[in-house]
């Protein structure tokens, strides 16, 4: 009985020594768990970031950590205290392809949590995202329509902003609605005013549409 209990003892030993050293490029050595619990009551206590606790490189391409911010600047003093610069010459280089998403913090039932969200741009008045077209390119006039423009979110139109686009951008914005906007509702529209006739007689003029209103 006391050989095994020895064996045991020092399997126990053993194992407390594994794990990667402090140095390594990747972990610092790991520390105990906490019982702090860290709740939220709303998103702007939450943040998304690359850093992890007990990790001295982070994450590499995308940042889809989720913390309570509280959580967040105890473990970063600690990280900050324990890594070394020689930790960060060791951690991996990576090569990233350009993103289409990024990832959100919100507050869920008391908890932080991510939500992917699609990267999306507001150019010249037109919305858009990593792979949408050139709104306003063209060939001829029969590329282009006269239309309201999509709003910031992408899923509405705002029903005074009567501009052009061709006819590439309305089939993208379609198939980029139907895969991000189940869960939004426009709201209704204002009274319907008619728009002068020129709005929607279309011009392809060097290769841009528009339409043929006196600027």
């Amino acid at each position: 009985m006391r050989v095994w209990t020895g064996c045991a003892a020092l399997l126990l030993l053993m194992l407390s020594g594994c794990g990667k050293d402090k140095g390594d490029g990747e972990t610092i050595a790991a520390k105990p768990p906490t019982d702090q619990v860290y709740t939220c009551s709303s998103d702007s206590e939450c943040r998304v970031s690359c850093e992890s606790p007990g990790n001295c490189c982070g994450q590499g391409c995308e940042c889809t950590n989720v913390y309570v911010e509280a959580e967040y600047q105890a473990f970063r003093a600690e990280n900050t205290a324990r890594c070394t610069a020689d930790d960060g010459e060791k951690c991996d280089v990576y090569s990233c392809a350009k993103p289409t998403h990024k990832t959100i913090a919100t507050c869920v039932d008391g908890a932080c949590k991510g939500k992917r969200v699609p990267l999306t741009t507001m150019n010249d008045g037109y919305f858009g995202a990593v792979d949408s077209p050139d709104p306003l390119a063209c060939t001829t006039a029969d590329d282009c329509i006269g239309n309201t423009l999509p709003t910031e979110n992408g899923c509405c139109n705002a029903p005074t902003s009567l501009g052009v686009y061709n006819q590439s951008y309305r089939a993208w914005l379609s198939s980029w609605r139907t895969k991000n906007c189940q869960a939004v509702t426009c709201p209704p529209p204002p009274n319907p005013s008619q728009p002068d006739e020129c709005a929607f007689e279309m011009q392809c003029h060097e290769g841009r549409c528009a339409n043929s209103c006196a600027p």
